[in-house]
């Protein structure tokens, strides 16, 4: 009698693979993002480096940061993306709702304020923490778009000589890099990478991303999940 068990397991576990194959592909893309605004900021091991936004691209750089040997603090009022930073290795998380970031910055470095600082997360507010919480001679990198023109003081970069500059999606080595990065299995998925079924995208995919309930989320569009 043919072992019909066996072959759908292998079939299934074939499914399994290819899933799991499709979804780090995905993350090649926004994680080479990430990457590049690491590499722009110059973190140097032993440093300090802080997260404004734990979203997709705000993760990406906490995991690039910490391959370089930095601690990382992440900034984001949304509990499950910052349990998401916690997992995948933030030495601390703030609520910028609840917590005075930059307070909580500087007395984690003794008065002097972060090294590198990532503003992911495309607000004002954060912007300001950001330059606020970065030490003298410190770097800013805004990887995240503002829809409005944000509000700059002058003496937001004079006083503390923060130098504040932008990063632009990413350079053949930064793919490189996050594919070897994901093939020696620096970015495990579990907890922030998600996948859902086509049917499914406004209720698990579009509502879950405004109420900032998910965070990267993948679209099954075959039907080939396990």
């Amino acid at each position: 009698m043919p072992n019909t068990r066996g072959g759908g397991e292998t079939r299934s576990m074939q499914r399994s693979i290819s899933s799991r194959a499709a979804a780090q592909g995905a993350l090649v893309e926004p994680m080479a993002v990430a990457r590049h605004a690491v590499r722009r900021s110059g973190v140097a091991a032993g440093e300090t480096a802080v997260v404004h936004g734990a979203g997709p691209i705000g993760l990406g750089a906490l995991v690039a940061l910490r391959a370089e040997g930095a601690s990382v603090l992440v900034v984001d009022p949304a509990a499950a993306r910052r349990s998401a930073a916690v997992a995948l290795g933030a030495q601390h998380v703030f609520d910028p709702g609840d917590d005075d970031v930059v307070d909580a910055v500087r007395s984690l470095t003794d008065g002097l304020g972060a090294d590198r600082s990532i503003d992911a997360a495309g607000s004002d507010a954060a912007l300001a923490a950001a330059l606020r919480s970065t030490r003298p001679d410190g770097v800013v990198v805004v990887v995240a778009h503002h829809h409005q023109p944000f509000p700059l003081r002058s003496g937001s970069l004079i006083f503390n000589e923060v130098s504040l500059t932008g990063s632009l999606i990413y350079q053949p080595a930064d793919f490189a890099w996050v594919i070897d990065a994901l093939a020696r299995g620096l970015y495990p998925t579990d907890g922030w990478v998600t996948t859902i079924d086509l049917d499914r995208v406004v209720d698990d995919g579009l509502l879950a991303l405004r109420e900032q309930a998910a965070n990267k989320i993948l679209v099954d569009v075959a039907g080939n999940r396990p």
